[in-house]
């Protein structure tokens, strides 16, 4: 073959290469399309199972401390108080660990003290001296907001969050300063 030969015939595979390029791109994205919804539903689920694992887990203590409020309570001890959901953040060497419990608060300084206790860890957070942070939420509020966070998720409303660990999630949906928060409550209206 001649070079013109070589030529003519390279620039018709190349018109045919990209014809069939062409043919193919609504195909394969729709495909990727599918693989992408597939994979985050995938992720959703996994996600709402490891949210609900940690709610059974922080729900089952606040059984016990309720327990344990109304038995001292029937004798007249710890009257005035409740339970609240308390979510701790600790950050070492990059790694975030997040830990939830069950406590009693005094019911009428409660919401204050939350605040306070909020606004207390960040500025521990910021002196420098170690990333620590603590979070206060009531059980119904607790119960309300995992609720609308397992929905938002599971509609794929949440989708940018499907990587973060359930503990960050939920920690993200404590206190006053979750940065959830909004998205759960513009969920509510």
């Amino acid at each position: 073959m001649k070079l013109k030969e070589l030529e003519c015939r390279a620039e018709e595979l190349f018109a045919e290469v990209d014809e069939l390029a062409n043919r193919l791109e609504p195909a394969l994205e729709e495909f990727e399309a599918h693989c992408k919804h597939v994979v985050n539903k995938a992720l959703r689920s996994s996600l709402v199972k490891e949210i609900d694992s940690i709610g059974e887990a922080v729900l089952k203590k606040v059984a016990e401390k309720q327990r344990e409020l109304s038995m001292f309570q029937a004798l007249s001890l710890y009257e005035g108080k409740e339970v609240w959901i308390q979510a701790i953040s600790l950050e070492e060497n990059g790694k975030k660990y997040f830990s939830f419990d069950a406590v009693s608060m005094e019911r009428e300084t409660a919401h204050q003290i939350a605040i306070e206790m909020e606004r207390e860890g960040k500025k521990v957070s910021a002196s420098g001296r170690g990333f620590s942070e603590t979070r206060y939420t009531p059980v119904e509020e607790f119960k309300k907001r995992t609720e609308t966070l397992k929905t938002l998720i599971l509609s794929g409303k949440l989708d940018n969050i499907l990587r973060m660990k359930a503990g960050e999630v939920v920690w993200e949906i404590m206190g006053y300063g979750g940065k959830l928060l909004p998205a759960l409550n513009n969920e509510s209206k």
